[in-house]
């Protein structure tokens, strides 16, 4: 049990990355709320919103379609994007998205820490075995 090479080791650099990510996604999403900056219609990685509020829309949607035939048709017309096939996630402009949060006057502090969870940051992980 004393011997140091019989324990695996213990990455913490992910752990803190993540942990520093989720304070500033806390902070930056405590700041939209307060400003008003995400709209309505946003369901999406919202606290307190999830996929069941835009299914009961477009079901109400369909619903009032049916009733009310607006230019002589029952049939809503609706598309869905499947952000995934996209790649969405890593296709990210984020030069756009640091120019439009510069626009809606994020506070500079809080800009530049949503900036250095983009930095092209590197680690080096060297393991002797």
């Amino acid at each position: 049990m004393l011997d140091p090479n019989s324990y695996r080791m213990l990455a913490v650099g992910v752990t803190m990355y993540r942990l520093y990510a989720n304070v500033i996604c806390s902070l930056l999403t405590t700041w939209c709320i307060s400003k008003s900056k995400i709209p309505d219609t946003q369901f999406g990685f919202y606290p307190g919103r999830n996929a069941l509020q835009p299914m009961f829309i477009l079901r109400h949607l369909q619903d009032a379609a049916h009733t009310i035939k607006p230019s002589n048709s029952s049939r809503p017309h609706t598309a869905f994007i499947d952000f995934k096939q996209l790649d969405a996630y890593n296709t990210i402009p984020r030069q756009a998205l640091c120019s439009h949060v510069h626009c809606i006057r994020m506070p500079a502090i809080l800009l530049s820490a949503l900036q250095s969870l983009y930095a092209g940051d590197q680690y080096l992980l060297q393991d002797e075995h």
